[in-house]
């Protein structure tokens, strides 16, 4: 199914973005962000998604998040948020929560391992918690920023491997690390598809097509995934677009 995810969306009311969405796509990837946070929108969500034909992922909190922070206190505080992302997803019918991994701060930038270690606790810790809720945790490829790991698959296939984490594979963050076609390889642990387009230096999250991605052979590469692809888009127009252009694909 092709849904949207719109994080610039967080800044109007929940229920006025879901009767928009609902005109146009039945997988709607909500961040919990600002009004979208769960402690603001689950009542309306609750209330209003029964007479809507439109089902729900989840993107976990990203403002302010680190879960491979050396500091106690931001780290546990991180991972609570993203537990209660999780608790958000199971109470709106959500099976997947996405979710960003550690990066790297002032003080690590020097010492990276010790942000995949902290990183990989934590990702044990949600998945244990997500498990017992019956929610799919899965953890997303970076784009090419200085600060961010989890970028080529082996990172990410290191911090999944022995979790039930499954991946988010994040095309166009793929892209900024020229490593789309390595990801496949990895492609039976994929959950999540985000989708949006760039120049493969910047992550514009461009309208598909207004970038140099090649949608067309990558489609023949998801025959054996039968999970979401959600579009990735910074306005509901530019999403139109690209699903249209994606559905003429087959996607």
């Amino acid at each position: 199914m092709l849904g949207i995810s719109c994080p610039p969306l967080c800044y109007e009311p929940v229920d006025e973005v879901l009767v928009r969405i609902a005109q146009h796509f039945r997988l709607w990837e909500i961040v919990a962000e600002h009004l979208h946070h769960h402690s603001k929108a689950l009542p309306k969500l609750r209330a209003l998604l029964p007479s809507y034909s439109v089902k729900m992922q989840v993107h976990a909190p990203l403002s302010d998040i680190n879960i491979g922070s050396i500091n106690e206190g931001i780290r546990n505080a991180s991972i609570r948020e993203i537990k209660d992302a999780v608790m958000f997803a199971r109470q709106i019918d959500a099976t997947v929560v996405t979710i960003h991994p550690g990066h790297m701060s002032p003080m690590t930038f020097e010492n990276p391992k010790i942000v995949y270690s902290l990183t990989r606790q934590a990702l044990e810790e949600i998945t244990v918690f997500a498990d017992d809720l019956g929610v799919k945790i899965a953890l997303e490829n970076m784009p090419a920023l200085n600060n961010t790991i989890c970028k080529n698959p082996d990172e990410i296939l290191e911090l999944v491997n022995g979790t039930s984490a499954g991946i988010c594979f994040d095309i166009g963050h793929a892209n900024t690390t020229q490593s789309i076609d390595k990801f496949f390889e990895l492609a039976h642990l994929f959950i999540n598809v985000h989708v949006h387009d760039n120049d493969g230096k910047h992550d514009a999250h461009l309208t598909v097509g207004d970038g140099n991605i090649r949608f067309r052979q990558i489609v023949k590469r998801f025959k054996r995934y039968s999970g979401n692809y959600v579009i990735e888009s910074r306005s509901i127009e530019s999403a139109i677009k690209s699903k249209n252009y994606l559905a003429e694909m087959g996607y």
